[in-house]
């Protein structure tokens, strides 16, 4: 505890026992409907009243309006106002760095109850916002993404269908792994192979090249299927599977 909240609190003790005034905390909420509520306090001579802000918020200026017959300061984490003659009232403004204003009327009227603690109640309401805004989003984007899995599920089904019933012209050379259909949509070729156990990589073999010459191609594993990023487009082209030594040769006809 600094200085100034030290000299705060034993002044306001010595002040109070001195008087035999009853000290009292003043809860001052802010919140909702209360925003713009000027809280009255009670702050007889000689006892003074310390400001007590939410925790993690600061103090960016503390304004007393009639600084002749009040003094007050702040060193950032509270304030303290006190009267300096009897029967006056001021308006003392507390800003806070997050750009909150809370307003009270001091009154110096003797008083048998003095309001030696004011503790302000409010909630950020940027942070508030920003916190409300992120669920938002992040429910959003889930549900979008979540949207969006189904859709594409929906979709590969539907290619998966009419591709069952396009004529394959595809012919598969060896039996090193089970492929029993081949067939493409004009941007994939699709490799059927639901009963396949060891899962071989996808190579292009083109036209003219060595067979030591393979240019590896992108693909995903679908589970039953292959779906590789290439179509054959001349009869001399071929995707070759291979794992280790094992191989199968995948040509198209009619090109």
């Amino acid at each position: 505890m600094n200085r100034i909240v030290v000299g705060a609190v034993l002044g306001l003790a010595l002040g109070v026992c001195a008087i035999g005034v009853t000290p009292r905390t003043l809860v001052a909420n802010f919140d909702g409907e209360n925003e713009d509520t000027v809280y009255p306090v009670v702050s007889p001579v000689g006892i003074g009243t310390t400001f007590k802000l939410p925790e993690g918020a600061r103090i960016q200026d503390f304004v007393v309006s009639d600084s002749k017959l009040f003094f007050g300061q702040s060193n950032g984490t509270i304030a303290v106002i006190k009267a300096l003659a009897e029967n006056k009232e001021t308006t003392a403004v507390v800003h806070t760095d997050s750009g909150a204003t809370y307003v009270f009327l001091v009154s110096s009227a003797p008083a048998p109850v003095a309001d030696t603690l004011v503790v302000i109640e409010a909630h950020d309401k940027n942070l508030f916002r920003q916190t409300v805004a992120g669920e938002v989003r992040r429910q959003t984007e889930n549900l979008e993404r979540s949207h969006q899995v189904e859709l594409d599920k929906q979709l590969e089904a539907q290619r998966l269908h009419l591709l069952a019933k396009v004529q394959s012209n595809y012919r598969i050379q060896g039996d090193a792994f089970p492929v029993e259909r081949v067939a493409d949509d004009g941007v994939f070729t699709y490799i059927f192979m639901p009963r396949a156990q060891v899962k071989p990589a996808v190579y292009l073999l083109g036209r003219g090249a060595k067979k030591d010459q393979l240019e590896p191609l992108a693909y995903t594993d679908q589970g039953g299927y292959y779906r590789v990023s290439h179509v054959l487009g001349h009869a001399a082209d071929r995707l070759v599977l291979k794992l280790d030594k094992q191989t199968v040769d995948i040509t198209r006809e009619g090109r």
